[in-house]
């Protein structure tokens, strides 16, 4: 999945709200694993006997009550087909209170968001595009076009609003089943737990068959 639509979609749910632009993310690789970059972005490679998992997290994200999005390509090189179900991936997040393991959002729950950001979208933007009528016809002029600009803004939102939702169900991490070379790229969600400050160590870990493929990623933000 290019690394551009991941970050749109992100943004789409206001995932990315207040987020700290001089955020580091570090890749954290076993003996297994190898950092490959692609197109400006890291990738965490893990490479077992018949399956391989890529990772790659974007910066941005560190800040205490956003979702963490995850990109992750996955790859069956066996002969038969791996059935792959959501409990074969979770997150383990690793702060001073203890290890905590973070639920992986479902494509109910992740559209669900979309739909509420879409309907306050909707609220916002409409009610000053109708601002923007009332003023028109107070000043007698204009009117017309103040009344088609709002149709084409509203117009435009929900375009978008159903761009995502189709994208999200193409995307977002859900059951499937993984063909024999077939690679399966997705987007994996987790909510960063309240009250969890500092540098942010999370082990993602997903499993293929009988092969668990285990990643550890940190956040932190350099303090000034």
């Amino acid at each position: 999945m290019p690394f551009v639509r991941l970050a749109a979609l992100c943004l789409a749910l206001s995932l990315a709200g207040c987020v700290a632009t001089t955020e580091r993310v570090t890749l954290v690789p076993d003996a297994r694993q190898e950092i490959v970059p692609s197109k400006g972005h890291d990738w965490l490679a893990s490479r077992q006997k018949v399956t391989q998992v890529g990772l790659m997290h974007p910066a941005g994200f560190a800040k205490t009550g956003t979702w963490v999005p995850f990109a992750l390509e996955m790859r069956n090189r066996s002969r038969t087909p791996i059935e792959f179900r959501m409990q074969d991936a979770d997150v383990l997040y690793m702060g001073k209170g203890g290890d905590l393991i973070l639920p992986v959002k479902t494509i109910e729950q992740i559209e669900q968001e979309e739909r509420r950001r879409h309907a306050m979208e909707e609220l916002v933007v409409g009610s000053l595009a109708s601002a923007d009528v009332s003023l028109a016809m107070q000043m007698r002029a204009g009117v017309g076009q103040a009344r088609r600009e709002r149709r084409e803004t509203m117009e435009a939102l929900e375009q978008e609003h159903l761009q995502n939702l189709e994208a999200f169900h193409q995307y977002a991490l859900k059951d499937h089943t993984l063909q024999p070379g077939a690679l399966t790229q997705a987007l994996l969600l987790v909510e960063l737990p309240e009250a969890h400050e500092g540098d942010k160590h999370y082990a993602v870990r997903i499993k293929l068959g009988d092969e668990l493929h285990e990643f550890k990623v940190v956040q932190s933000t350099p303090k000034s």
